[in-house]
């Protein structure tokens, strides 16, 4: 769909709507307008215009189409603005809107993680990454989601693990204390789910999930198929939605393909290492290897197969996991660790799938796949690895977190025209005079959403969710306070609820 098409519906939803629902519709810069004129009017009688008008040209874009002006504030927006739309040589006119930057974690050390955003940083090529601050922007993920991370253990005291961990088991000294011995099961878990935006660290790709630490390896970081079976049927008896399964090197066997079977029948999607013995090892390094799991290999920071990531028809994708930084071990140093292999690749990639399920806990493996494929970016390796569609060097492409968030919006879109004619339906009841509030509206399906309250100058006054919701009726709790957490004060207030189709407002009288 192109810019145009997508953004026709909006246009024509300010079109129809009355001017001051318009200037109320989205933060702007006060005193300030865009104007664009018809392309065969000349400079001087634009300027002409302007002076008319009493507004005062600040500066002109670099197509000469759209001038940016300055009026007082005595005039008044409203005035302004039709003034300049009743102009026959004028295009349009708007307030200067404001907008924002997506979620950048101010984590001491995000800077390095360039798996989340490669800029370059390191040496890689810029955009060599999964898009993680779009992906993030596009979601409030769920705290209910839970994954099982199968490895050594975890740092339970860690800063970057706070909150999230729920109850685990060691099957290696069979207690319940999954405590990490050997380190590499807490930088796995560190790429998976540390916690984000504490100014500490690092950022997981996903920070909100719930962590299920499952000890089946020990202190030399080996360990046995029937600990790693019991550890397999541990994590789904215990609810857990996702499996995290840094693991090579295990032959096939019985009582762990029974145990693989056995998750996946519940709807636990299992995530595994596709082995780090380079050309071939894919489809013999066991749990990867499982037509039960999906496979995971390794890239580099120039979006190039790491030379010892595992290859074969067993492998599905490709993530980000050569030289990688993550949780520091063992220490309560604001510090992080380089991490290599597809050990680090798998839970970067059991991260975006915990995201998915996080938006739809319905989801199996099938459903999975199908989106992460519909996600993932093809033919941006080594040309003779990675030819056009599924191979065996990086399985079905690299991974793309915002890409595929977005395949599942578009999946369960419906179509922008029913969702414009039956609109939203906004409203907040009762009034936040005396405390809680709900802002209620319908989705037609699931969607993206943002729900602002502003004040009567266009103020940003809250962002009270900001996120995707499921479809059907809504409701968003607002407790009439600021992002502050203050009291506001009397007076009116615009409650915006704006979807990827559709944006409505409504008035809100407080009282005290």
């Amino acid at each position: 769909m192109s810019l145009a098409s997508r953004f026709a519906p909006l246009i024509a939803l300010l079109i129809a709507a009355p001017a001051a629902a318009t200037l109320l519709d989205h933060p702007h810069v006060a005193g300030e307008l865009v104007v664009g004129f018809r392309e065969a009017v000349p400079v001087a009688e634009q300027n002409a215009v302007h002076a008319r008008l009493g507004a005062a040209p600040v500066r002109r874009s670099p197509s000469g189409r759209a001038t940016l002006v300055r009026f007082a504030a005595t005039s008044g927006l409203e005035a302004v603005h039709a003034a300049y739309l009743a102009e026959p040589g004028v295009e349009y006119a708007e307030p200067n809107y404001w907008g924002e930057g997506g979620l950048v974690p101010n984590d001491t050390h995000y800077g390095t993680q360039w798996h989340h955003a490669n800029t370059g940083q390191s040496g890689g090529t810029p955009g060599a990454d999964i898009e993680s601050e779009a992906g993030w922007d596009l979601l409030t993920p769920s705290t209910t989601t839970v994954v099982a991370v199968l490895d050594s253990g975890i740092d339970s005291d860690h800063p970057d693990f706070a909150g999230r961990i729920v109850a685990g088991f060691d099957f290696v000294n069979n207690d319940a204390d999954p405590e990490d011995d050997h380190s590499h099961g807490t930088l796995v878990t560190g790429l998976l789910a540390a916690n984000a935006n504490n100014s500490f660290g690092v950022a997981g790709v996903n920070p909100a999930c719930r962590i299920m630490p499952v000890k089946v390896l020990n202190a030399m970081n080996a360990g046995n198929t029937f600990d790693l079976a019991e550890g397999i049927d541990f994590a789904w008896m215990n609810g857990a939605d996702i499996l995290s399964m840094s693991l090579i090197n295990y032959p096939f066997s019985a009582v762990v393909n029974q145990a693989l079977s056995a998750a996946r029948q519940t709807g636990a999607i299992l995530v595994a290492c596709a082995g780090n013995g380079g050309i071939g090892n894919a489809d013999v390094s066991q749990p990867g290897a499982s037509t039960q799991t999906i496979s995971i290999g390794a890239t580099d920071m120039n979006d190039e197969r790491a030379s010892y990531s595992g290859t074969g028809a067993a492998l599905d994708y490709v993530v980000p996991g050569d030289g990688v930084y993550t949780t520091a071990y063992d220490t309560a140093n604001d510090d992080a660790w380089w991490f290599n292999g597809c050990s680090a690749a798998t839970p970067v990639a059991a991260g975006i799938v915990s995201l998915l399920k996080s938006l739809d806990p319905t989801l199996v493996t099938r459903n999975v796949r199908s989106l992460l494929t519909s996600g993932a970016e093809d033919q941006v390796g080594d040309p003779l690895e990675d030819t056009a569609g599924r191979d065996d060097y990086m399985g079905r492409g690299r991974l793309n977190l915002r890409a595929t968030l977005e395949a599942y919006l578009n999946a369960v879109a419906v179509p922008e025209s029913q969702a414009i004619a039956a609109g939203l339906d906004l409203g907040v009841r009762p009034s936040p005079t005396r405390g809680a509030a709900f802002v209620s509206f319908r989705l037609p399906a699931a969607d993206r959403i943002r729900v602002d309250v502003h004040d009567v100058t266009g103020r940003l006054v809250r962002t009270v969710a900001h996120g995707v919701a499921a479809g059907g009726a809504v409701e968003i709790p607002w407790d009439g306070r600021d992002e502050a957490g203050t009291t506001v004060a009397a007076g009116i207030y615009f409650v915006r609820v704006k979807t990827r189709h559709v944006t409505e407002t409504t008035k809100v009288v407080v009282a005290r």
